[in-house]
C-alpha cells in the first residue's frame, strides 16, 4: 500500500485518478522567510553582544609617556598657579596609596587627595594621592601614587629621570599594582636627592 498523499484543498485529481502533488512553492517561501528571520535575529543578538562588550569598563593600559606628561603638567600647574592645598601629615596617609620605600623619607612630607583647584587646571585621569616634598636643599617635588594600568614599568625607580623638561625631571615605576610618578623641580641632580 502506498502512503496517502495529501489531497489538494480543491480536491482536484490528476489524470488516472491520482491526487495532484501539494504546492511546494508555499513551503519553500515559508522556509526562506523563517531562515531570513532567524538570520536577522542572530545579527541583532551579535550586535548587542558586541555593543555590551565594547561598553564594558575594562581598564585600558596607557603608556608611561602619557602618565609622565600628565603628571608634569599637573605638577607645573600646582607649583605655579594653584592655591594652597589641604594637605595632611604623613602619619595619616591612606594605606591604599602608600609612600614608596624607594623615595627619601624626609621630614615635612605631606599628602593630599588628587583634586583640581579649578576647571581649567590639568587633571590626572586616575584615582590616587600626591605626596609633596620639600627637599633638604629646597628642592620641590611631588610623588603621585596612582591607580593606573601602565604597561612595562620597572619595579624600582630609575637612577636617572626618565623624562626631563626645562623645569622638571620625572620618572615612573610600579609597586604592588600602583603607578608611582616622581616629578622634581630641577634636573637629574635634584631628582637624585630624592631617589
Amino acid at each position: 500500500m502506498q502512503a496517502a498523499a495529501a489531497i489538494p484543498a480543491s480536491g482536484e485529481k490528476a489524470i488516472g485518478g491520482e491526487p495532484l502533488a501539494p504546492d511546494r512553492s508555499v513551503d519553500r517561501r515559508r522556509r526562506r522567510l523563517l531562515a531570513a528571520a532567524g538570520a536577522s535575529l542572530l545579527a541583532v543578538a551579535a550586535s548587542l553582544f558586541v555593543a555590551v562588550w565594547l561598553a564594558s569598563p575594562v581598564p585600558q593600559a596607557v603608556s608611561a609617556g602619557q602618565v609622565l606628561h600628565s603628571a608634569i603638567a599637573q605638577f607645573n600647574y600646582e607649583q605655579d598657579f594653584a592655591e594652597p592645598f589641604v594637605s595632611h601629615p604623613l602619619a595619616d596617609a591612606p594605606e591604599k596609596y602608600p609612600l614608596s620605600a624607594f623615595v627619601a623619607q624626609e621630614a615635612g612630607i605631606r599628602w593630599r587627595q588628587l583634586a583640581s583647584s579649578s576647571r581649567d587646571a590639568p587633571q590626572l585621569e586616575w584615582e590616587g594621592v600626591a605626596y609633596d616634598f620639600l627637599g633638604s636643599r629646597g628642592v620641590r617635588a611631588t610623588l603621585y601614587v596612582l591607580q593606573a594600568t601602565v604597561a612595562d614599568l620597572p619595579d624600582i625607580p630609575p637612577a636617572s629621570p626618565t623624562l626631563s623638561t626645562g623645569l622638571c625631571s620625572a620618572a615612573i615605576w610600579q609597586e604592588d599594582g600602583l603607578a608611582y610618578v616622581l616629578v622634581v623641580r630641577g634636573g637629574a641632580e635634584e631628582y637624585r636627592q630624592l631617589v
